[in-house]
């Protein structure tokens, strides 16, 4: 994947990433879906605390993403038809976000939307690896290293720059916003992330910017 088109996707399924993070470090019980790197930390340290529940959580948050990271991949690969299975996994992507929103409308217990967002963060990061490469969507550190290395070495602007500046400007905006819209009690914030992923899929859809991804 190439071009503007493969930027432009890249941002919206990083601010999806972004809003599911913020969902569920504030509403769901302090663990993180595409963060997995911080989620072993919540993982680590609610173990070592003997707290149960919050061990639970992160535990299965980390489960899903595997569970769903493994999916992503074998649904998607490089050969030449992988466009349409970027896209179905894309389209499970989306379902498993309304799981998610429809689990933390209903009520129902924490661990049905931690596991659907879970899933639904392994299998964007699994598209976007396999079809995209760098960077990735559901963890940005690599690309900031990436960004602050081009700088430190005075390397002359280019896409790959551009595109990871994007990306983790595109996951804090997508965070801070859920946050903003949680603390004001707006009720449709958990549709979110499947209204984002949605717009991402239809993109791909449109021939007009899928001969450029």
């Amino acid at each position: 994947m190439a071009g503007r088109s493969t930027t432009g996707l890249l941002v919206v399924l990083a601010a999806a990433a972004g809003m599911v993070d913020a969902l569920t470090l504030l509403v769901l019980g302090h663990v993180l879906a595409a963060a997995q790197s911080g989620n072993i930390v919540f993982l680590a340290t609610a173990v070592g605390g003997q707290a149960g529940t919050a061990a639970l959580h992160s535990g299965l948050v980390l489960g899903g993403f595997l569970a769903g990271a493994l999916a992503g991949s074998i649904l998607v690969d490089r050969r030449p038809v992988w466009r349409g299975r970027a896209q179905a996994a894309l389209g499970i992507e989306v379902a498993l976000l309304v799981v998610m929103a429809a689990a933390m409308s209903a009520g129902l217990p924490a661990w049905v939307a931690i596991c659907a967002a879970g899933l639904a963060m392994g299998v964007q990061s699994a598209v976007v690896a396999r079809v995209a490469g760098r960077p990735a969507t559901t963890y940005v550190t690599g690309a900031i290293i990436a960004l602050i290395g081009q700088l430190a070495d005075l390397a002359r602007p280019d896409v790959s720059a551009l595109r990871r500046l994007l990306v983790v400007a595109a996951m804090a905006v997508g965070a801070g916003v859920t946050a903003a819209l949680v603390r004001l009690g707006w009720p449709a914030v958990a549709w979110l992330p499947a209204v984002a992923v949605a717009v991402a899929l239809t993109w791909t859809l449109d021939r007009r910017t899928a001969s450029g991804i």
